[in-house]
């Protein structure tokens, strides 16, 4: 089978991740879509990009490219900043939060328009944090593709909720998930998938679930991540 696997997200680890997934997937290729350090919150917890980046430019099959964010009409998601359970951010409003979190779901479609940009054909894409190490790994990654097959993790011990890093599917359920997501949270298409308050991980299942995709949780026995920030292994909701 022909993969890609796609690293969009702040740089972080990105070099080890990188790294530790072309061990386990040395036959894909490699988009990573990364956001420029513009803040300082963010420039504390990732690595120098110029110097990662310089490191593995040359790998075979790997592209990247730098982007920033872009601004968010919050005008049109007034709904989604009303229904979004959120933890407090210190110094930040629940507008801003919200907004933050847009900006990320936005980021999804961007990185997949540009890995469709390139016109390749693959049977499975990896979407993957910059931030991920992996502490087991005891299974093939490409078992139980399916066309509408959604391969994530349950987020720590809740039901109906989904880990928001690390997830994989086919090409078209992958581009319809990931391009979709911004407009699905739109006002005027926000109820089609939702009526009620959600957090992050919430609104990932509901909305899978409007896509009536099959849901395929990994073990955590077999296969287990942590995140790194500021040089140290947190559990990053695949807490087991």
């Amino acid at each position: 089978m022909k993969s890609a696997v796609l690293m969009s997200g702040h740089f972080r680890s990105f070099e080890m991740s990188f790294k530790e997934f072309k061990n386990i997937l040395p036959e894909s290729d490699f988009y990573a879509f990364l956001l420029a350090n513009n803040n300082s919150y963010e420039n504390e917890k990732n690595g120098s990009s110029e110097i990662q980046i310089e490191k593995i430019k040359n790998e075979n099959n790997f592209y990247h490219t730098f982007t920033e964010d872009e601004s968010i009409d919050m005008n049109e998601y007034q709904i989604c900043n009303n229904l979004l359970l959120h933890f407090s951010i210190p110094n930040k409003t629940k507008f801003e939060i919200t907004e933050k979190w847009l900006r990320q779901v936005n980021d999804y479609k961007k990185s997949f328009e540009w890995l469709d940009s390139y016109g390749k054909q693959y049977d499975i894409v990896y979407r993957i944090r910059p931030d991920l190490t992996i502490k087991k790994i005891d299974m093939s990654l490409h078992d139980k593709i399916k066309n509408n097959s959604f391969n994530c993790f349950q987020q720590n011990s809740y039901q109906n909720q989904i880990n928001d890093k690390f997830f994989y599917g086919s090409y078209e359920t992958m581009k319809k998930f990931m391009i979709g997501m911004i407009e699905s949270l739109k006002d005027k298409n926000i109820t089609k998938v939702t009526s009620s308050g959600f957090n992050v991980e919430q609104y990932l299942y509901r909305y899978l679930k409007y896509l009536n995709y099959d849901i395929n949780l990994l073990s955590k026995d077999k296969f287990f991540m942590k995140k790194i920030s500021k040089g140290q292994e947190l559990c990053a909701g695949f807490q087991k």
